[in-house]
């Protein structure tokens, strides 16, 4: 399958979809998504996206995505690879609402040539519109096994990343690991919030890599950084925390100037708790600047 699972509402806000699910709220009713992507859409369809996804979701509110298990096939895509992707293109929700992203499990590989990016994990609002009572939930997933294989590549990778400035943005208990790369002039950044969230930013408990998995092993020289927990978006309203997450096995297997960045905060929020984050196992083979905490606000 190319694409496999679309759900695409009305441009006008007040029409946008309410409700829909894809996955449920147990490994039972999760759908399993495998050899997905490497091919736009063939044909235009209204408010769908051009480029390679797994799950699109675009204009739903109080939508739950859980639960899925997506492979990828392993594809040559020359543009933004995307896992699961939700964004309301058109027109920014309103009203008070919650969105889901919870306890999925994906795998992506791209051996593309040239400077992209996979995104696993996205949740959007490119109409860019802000909305202090809407919540996003994108916890207790799984990002694994990314294979990044083009020879002197720049394909970088997202692993779970919020843009939309909601109320409330909870990344939680995230797992980012196993990720193999080929890649020159790119790296990785694991979680992120990069949206000027309103009232809570809660970035806590994420793991990049595992006691049984690296976060990631660079198998040639690269230049291209990491920055694993990263903020860099919030209003002056929001409380942020970032808290109990480990970052544990970084290899170089050939010595690189990567600038690595661990945990960091580059938004002046109305409070930052950054604390309780481990490191364990980390073969910095870099000469580029290793900064293990960072909180760089004006």
């Amino acid at each position: 399958v190319n694409l496999a699972i679309a759900f695409i509402g009305s441009a006008t806000a007040a029409n946008h979809d309410i409700g829909n699910d894809v996955g449920g709220s147990s490994l039972t009713t999760g759908n399993t998504i495998t050899n997905f992507s490497g091919s736009p859409a063939a044909t235009a369809y209204v408010s769908n996206i051009t480029g390679a996804y797994g799950i699109l979701m675009n204009h739903q509110k109080a939508t739950n995505v859980s639960y899925n298990s997506l492979t990828s096939a392993s594809v040559s895509v020359a543009g933004t690879m995307l896992g699961i992707y939700v964004d309301y293109l058109s027109s920014s929700p309103t009203g008070t609402f919650t969105n889901n992203i919870t306890n999925n499990t994906l795998t992506l590989s791209n051996s593309v040539v040239g400077t992209f990016q996979i995104q696993a994990i996205r949740h959007s609002n490119t109409a860019a519109v802000a909305n202090a009572n809407a919540t996003a939930n994108i916890n207790s997933n799984s990002v694994i096994n990314t294979n990044i294989s083009g020879a002197a590549t720049g394909v970088s990778l997202f692993g779970v990343l919020n843009t939309a400035a909601f109320g409330t943005v909870n990344l939680n208990s995230n797992i980012v690991a196993g990720m193999t790369s080929t890649a020159t002039t790119a790296g990785m950044v694991a979680v992120t919030n990069q949206g000027a969230v309103v009232n809570t930013i809660n970035i806590n408990n994420n793991q990049v890599g595992t006691v049984s998995s690296n976060a990631v092993t660079f198998s040639a020289a690269t230049s291209g950084a990491l920055t694993l927990i990263f903020n860099s978006q919030g209003a002056a309203t929001a409380a942020l925390s970032m808290s109990g997450n480990s970052i544990r096995g970084i290899v170089h297997s050939v010595q690189g100037s990567s600038a690595h960045t661990y945990v960091a905060n580059t938004a002046a929020t109305l409070s930052q708790n950054i604390s309780n984050n481990t490191f364990n196992n980390l073969n910095v083979n870099t000469i580029g600047s290793v900064t293990f905490i960072s909180n760089s606000i004006t």
